[in-house]
């Protein structure tokens, strides 16, 4: 299970930097983590318009647990 997070920054600033934490996960593969991070940047640039910026992100594999 894969949770995906994505991390703002003003480029201008390297200490202005926001993580977004996806509320729709977690995903079974990177590959679909990777596609709701594509849509989360989408609304991030719509949101975060003004602002100069660089995204990156994480898809950040959980641990499993054993029951």
């Amino acid at each position: 299970m894969f949770e995906a997070l994505v991390m703002a920054c003003v480029l201008m600033s390297d200490s202005d930097c926001i993580v977004f934490s996806d509320t729709r996960g977690p995903y079974q593969t990177e590959e679909a983590c990777i596609s709701r991070v594509q849509e989360m940047t989408e609304s991030l640039h719509q949101v975060l318009n003004e602002l100069p910026k660089q995204f990156t992100y994480k898809c950040e594999s959980e641990p499993s647990i054993e029951i």
